[in-house]
């Protein structure tokens, strides 16, 4: 069965990230500035929604995804199609893989996109996420650096309950320092109980009484 591109316009995003990184340059004299401005806002756009796609490259997976500068719609496509290597992976790994490609079915990977746009942020240690891959991770971090004085972390698609399979209820969208923690043993389910208490005003109420 052939799979189903989902890809949302973020044009509009990639216009404000390039703006934000091209545009403090402010102490040069204002005609030359505004030339050299425009044209470099222009050139960089062009180039990154032309860069050739595929497997090799690794910025962008699919022209759908490059043509709207769906960054995190490329990022769910290309991690949704792992099907891991029977050479290095379990084969219960393997047969994670595959059942984690149910999630490409369109509304399944709306709902999932959606909740990436929505947050951005590691669901639990709220870290800021990039989901950009190559060329766009590099633009992502610029803006993060611009406009946050960090750079986002690279995002991991995790079950919640490991014991079960993967499904749009039992999957979260976390960092990879979380995910690697959670491989050395880290109580995440602790972590998420205080981040929601810290959300809710829950956890200040605590420490004070």
């Amino acid at each position: 069965m052939k799979k189903e591109k989902v890809a949302y316009n973020q044009l509009d995003r990639l216009d404000k990230i390039l703006n934000v990184v091209y545009g403090s340059n402010t102490h040069i004299e204002y005609d030359i500035y505004n030339e050299l401005y425009q044209h470099k806002i222009e050139s960089t756009k062009k180039f990154i929604t032309t860069i050739p796609t595929g497997h090799n490259p690794s910025t962008w997976k699919t022209a759908v995804h490059r043509e709207n500068y769906d960054v995190i719609g490329n990022w769910l496509w290309k991690e949704l199609n792992r099907c891991g290597d029977s050479m290095r992976n379990s084969e219960r790994r393997c047969d994670l893989y595959l059942s984690r490609r149910s999630l490409l079915e369109p509304s399944k990977f709306k709902a999932m996109w959606e909740n990436a746009y929505e947050n951005r942020v590691c669901a639990i240690t709220g870290t800021p996420l990039n989901f950009g891959l190559g060329e766009t991770k590099e633009l992502e971090n610029a803006y993060f650096l611009a406009t946050t004085g960090e750079q986002g972390i690279s995002p991991s698609i995790e079950r919640i309950d490991p014991e079960k399979e993967y499904t749009i209820d039992n999957v979260e969208i976390i960092s990879q320092f979380e995910n690697i923690g959670r491989n050395n043993g880290v109580n995440f389910e602790r972590l998420r109980k205080e981040r929601k208490a810290m959300q809710s005003g829950a956890f200040t109420k605590i420490m004070c009484s």
